[in-house]
């Protein structure tokens, strides 16, 4: 196992910790909290981790399909609010799990336990090996602390606290358990989408429910660069319908499928 890296390991602690606590004060104090703080924060969460799926996993890593500078933004800033690292670290993560997958180079490597393809992958040292060339990648891997901090902690924790004009409960909230709960839930795809540590990766319409549609992970390793993870009527995979839209919109193009 590399080297784990204090620093997160610190933050994943006090993360977790100020989401448990904010779990515990939603439910003690339930009837008193605000509708519309309540709203913002739903809002919120599905914005950030719809910013995940599309953007940083359909879009950045497996250019999926296409759009323009404004989109482009809006989905690294969302994304970045999960605090999941530099984009640019994980489009290399996620490059080497799917070249990889489930051997020692693949960094979530299911066959070295389930508590390590879920997180402790992610606190692990990794050392970065692509070269950016792109000025605007550049930009976001030498500065995303920043973004994170302003998108993750700052900014929807400054708009809980206007709404409720409670400090502690806007940043447990907004930042700890939205944080706490989008963390793990993209750490089911490598843990328990990739439980067995065969050759193949496994469909989960329970994990596709929980994150908009990623867990048909199956489907997705065969055909990575499809814009969609569920291909029939049934599948429950909302990111692809909102890259459809998108598309129908005219701020998205060149939609990728399995046979391109």
């Amino acid at each position: 196992m590399n080297n784990l890296k204090l620093s997160s390991i610190i933050f994943i602690i006090f993360t977790y910790c100020l989401g448990l606590y904010g779990l515990y004060s939603l439910i003690l104090n339930f009837e008193h909290v605000s509708i519309y703080f309540l709203l913002f924060n739903l809002i919120y969460y599905c914005y950030t981790n719809i910013s995940f799926t599309v953007g940083w996993h359909r879009y950045f890593v497996h250019k999926a399909f296409k759009t323009n500078k404004i989109i482009e933004w809006i989905l690294f800033l969302g994304g970045a609010s999960i605090f999941i690292g530099s984009l640019v670290e994980w489009i290399q993560d996620h490059y080497n799990h799917h070249k990889h997958l489930n051997t020692e180079e693949d960094p979530t490597n299911i066959n070295k336990g389930f508590i390590y393809s879920h997180i402790l992958w992610a606190l692990s040292e990794r050392p970065l090996q692509l070269s950016i060339k792109n000025k605007l990648f550049k930009n976001w891997h030498d500065y995303y602390l920043v973004y994170a901090v302003l998108s993750g902690l700052i900014f929807p924790v400054s708009i809980s606290y206007l709404i409720s004009q409670d400090f502690w409960l806007s940043l447990s909230i907004s930042f700890g358990l939205r944080v706490m709960i989008s963390q793990n839930i993209i750490g089911l795809l490598g843990s328990y989408c990739h439980r067995t540590g065969s050759e193949m990766s496994l469909d989960s319409h329970l994990i596709s429910i929980l994150c908009f549609g990623e867990g048909y992970q199956k489907y997705h390793h065969e055909f990575p660069g499809d814009y969609r993870n569920g291909i029939h009527l049934y599948s429950f995979d909302p990111s692809k319908w909102i890259i459809f839209i998108m598309k129908k919109l005219r701020i998205a193009s060149d939609l990728r499928e399995r046979s391109q």
